[in-house]
Order: structure tokens, then C-alpha cells, then sequence
């Protein structure tokens, strides 16, 4: 993860793994209308964890409004749903 960030050029920037996939067919779109907000430095959502085959949802992780101590103290957004913008950095 720490070489493709280093590589990567675009203008925002996220990890998706080869076995994870969009839920929706517009979070692109949807994504893309968060970061015309120039104050906006990164955005991250809910993940839903389904079952190797499909066929049920595992686990779903809610997110929650981002707040420094929680992250201070370990909390993590998942990382499939972390999109940033290095411009803004």
C-alpha cells in the first residue's frame, strides 16, 4: 500500500482490493460530488463484509463522524471506504 501511494497521481487517492467492489454502481459519482467541496480533505463510509460466495452479508462496520481523540486512541475508518485528496494536503 505504501509503494502505491507513493506512485499514485490522481486527485483523490483509495484502497481497493482485488475481492472488494462497490455496493452501488454511483459511489463513484457520489464520491466524486463530496470532493468539489474544496474544504473537504478525505471522506470514508460504511463497509459491508459479505460471505465468500456472495450469498449473505458477514458483518456490517458502521462509520462514524471523525473525531481526532477517537483516532488518537487506535480507531481506524475502514480502509476500502478512505478516499483523500493529496491536493489538499
Amino acid at each position: 500500500m505504501n509503494k502505491g501511494l507513493e506512485r499514485a497521481s490522481g486527485e483523490v487517492i483509495g484502497f481497493f482490493n482485488s475481492d472488494e467492489f462497490f455496493a452501488e454502481a454511483n459511489v463513484l459519482e457520489k464520491v466524486a460530488a463530496v470532493f468539489q467541496d474544496e474544504s473537504v480533505e478525505a471522506c470514508y463510509a460504511d463497509l459491508v463484509y459479505v460471505a465468500p460466495d456472495n450469498s449473505r452479508v458477514a458483518r456490517h462496520w458502521k462509520s462514524k463522524p471523525f473525531k481526532q481523540i477517537d483516532f488518537a486512541k487506535g480507531w481506524s475508518q475502514a480502509h476500502p471506504t478512505f478516499l483523500y485528496s493529496p491536493i489538499c494536503t
